[in-house]
């Protein structure tokens, strides 16, 4: 009776140790499959980004947005350094998104999650190029706007710049596959706020500064009628 009480409790503690390691067992050739192809994926990322912006660099692409007061626009990075660090990371995420396949790394829930994950990121990224392009947009129009030189030039330019931040984190997000409904109708209201108060404006201008040539034209045609 002892004997067999003592060999339940060894069974009870044995048998989910055994079934860890049977599973461990099962998943091993894919979890030296998924190392492999993520340590293969870091090292290729690394090497094709690298030189991605080698390249930039070499053909002058920073000097050309120095050259058009761009250089400054992202901080201290430069735009073939960026270039390259995108192309970097979204190359491993590709072999990321490989290594994380159900059938390659079954891990149930978690390598779903991580492998949708992986899919989902080069999206994110795409968006992200999105966005530093608008910021880029955003500053050069901005900086030719600035050279005008005229009365309320500044205001003009901020909500020219702003405008075109809104619109382009629009387009981004869509592209990483948010939901921007909302934005975009908020944009629409914000544009059609503005082109009202634009017109309003010029209407006030226009009948200021018409109001002594209204008023010479006026007593012309009263003495006329006299």
């Amino acid at each position: 009776m002892a004997i067999q009480a003592f060999t339940n409790t060894l069974q009870a503690l044995t048998n989910p140790v055994v079934g860890i390691w049977n599973s461990l067992v099962d998943k091993l050739p894919g979890l030296i499959g998924a190392i492999i192809i993520l340590i293969v994926g870091y090292f290729v990322s690394i090497i094709i980004g690298h030189a991605i912006s080698v390249v930039l660099e070499r053909i002058g692409l920073d000097r050309q947005m120095k050259r058009l007061g761009l250089d400054k626009a992202l901080g201290t990075i430069g735009l073939s350094e960026l270039a390259g660090g995108i192309t970097k990371w979204y190359i491993f995420i590709l072999f990321l998104a490989e290594a994380m396949k159900p059938s390659l790394l079954n891990l149930g829930v978690i390598s779903d999650l991580i492998f949708g994950l992986a899919k989902w990121l080069p999206n994110a990224i795409v968006g992200l190029i999105i966005l530093v392009f608008g910021v880029y947009a955003a500053t050069y129009v901005g900086e030719r706007m600035l050279r005008a030189r005229i009365w309320g030039i500044r205001l003009l330019t901020t909500v020219v710049r702003a405008l075109i931040l809104f619109f382009i984190a629009v387009i981004a997000l869509r592209q990483m596959g948010l939901d921007v409904s909302i934005l975009e109708n908020t944009f629409l209201l914000l544009v059609g706020a503005i082109a009202v108060g634009v017109a309003i404006a010029l209407g006030i201008g226009l009948g200021l500064g018409l109001k002594g040539e209204a008023e010479s034209l006026i007593k012309d045609l009263v003495k006329a009628k006299k």
